[in-house]
């Protein structure tokens, strides 16, 4: 096999691991959620494979995160991640949008985080005046100036 290969799979297997260990789940659990099982699941983070298209896609879906970032460690030019003491921090532009930890996503949270992305693309398409108001506006409702 050729070394880059190799380096590839390894690579591919440590981000699946930081996200099932991120979220606090055995393999077995990380493998129910993504529907596989939790030999394909060593298999990866062993770096013996790669997630096959319905596996990537399952892992995209559940985890919230990117195939290019499982794939690449790459994300899109307004997407990043940082780890932080152990945890896996999603930003998209400047806005923390969730930190995995120890608990995985519930369904709440899930809604919270599309709200949040969907208000971050509205107020990108905010002009500058609109800004000023939305300062005003909230000065008035927290009785604070607005920064």
């Amino acid at each position: 096999m050729k070394e880059r290969e190799k380096e590839l799979k390894k690579q591919i297997g440590e981000r699946v691991r930081k996200l099932r260990t991120g979220a606090g789940l055995s393999m077995e659990e990380f493998a129910q959620r993504i529907h596989a099982t939790s030999a394909t699941i060593s298999n990866i983070e062993n770096g013996k494979s790669i997630p096959g298209g319905a596996i990537l896609l399952n892992i995209s879906k559940a985890f919230h995160v990117s195939s290019d970032w499982i794939l690449r460690g790459t994300l899109p030019e307004n997407e990043q991640v940082y780890e932080k003491n152990d945890r896996l921090i999603f930003f998209h532009d400047k806005w923390q949008i969730f930190c995995r930890s120890s608990h995985y996503m519930t369904e709440d949270d899930k809604h919270r985080q599309e709200a949040i992305l969907s208000l971050i693309e509205k107020i990108t398409l905010l002009s500058e005046r609109d800004i000023e108001l939305l300062g005003v506006l909230l000065s008035r409702l927290t009785g604070k100036d607005a920064p």
